[in-house]
């Protein structure tokens, strides 16, 4: 793999289930040649309740997205900010399962990770992040929002590249 434009993306939702909980927050960042060249995020207005266990993981309340739009608002944007790109999310098997509507091939920093980086402490991507000395610092008030996440999986994707590329 070349260092060729990728466009990250990371949700935060309700919950778990994608047959049940929705999208409060989505973000893309997009990474060209090894530097960030742009950044997307919203807020989502999901349409159900935000359970308290997800409100705190991620922070974001009810309050907060009352007047977000709804995804199918954004989707449009959303393609238009991954068209042409590879996109990539850190376990995209989840952020996959929330938008499935990008019917593409995702790359998987967890398991470029977990090839490049066998020994690292665990391959949490806020682990990675610090292991590894790279990308925004993922502090409690950052950790679990979509663009401070895409961001770190972005800085991952390039670290990942560059030492599978090396061995």
């Amino acid at each position: 793999m070349t260092m060729e434009a990728f466009a990250v993306v990371d949700v935060e939702t309700t919950g778990f289930d994608p047959l049940r909980d929705r999208i409060v927050e989505v973000a893309v960042v997009q990474a060209d040649g090894g530097r960030i060249a742009g950044r997307w995020s919203s807020l989502v207005r999901p349409g159900i309740p935000i359970p308290p266990i997800a409100q705190a993981t991620h922070g974001i309340c009810d309050a907060d997205v009352a007047g977000a739009p709804e995804l199918w608002e954004l989707l449009p944007t959303i393609e238009d900010l991954v068209a042409g790109r590879t996109i990539v999310a850190h376990h995209a098997t989840f952020d996959r399962s929330f938008l499935w509507t990008l019917r593409r091939p995702w790359i998987c920093t967890l398991e470029l990770a977990r090839r490049a980086y066998p020994s690292a402490p665990n391959h949490r991507l806020g682990t990675l992040v610090h292991h590894l000395g790279i990308g925004p610092r993922l502090t409690s008030q950052r950790l679990h929002r979509a663009e401070a996440d895409a961001e770190a999986t972005a800085y991952l994707l390039m670290a990942c590249l560059e030492s599978l590329k090396a061995a």
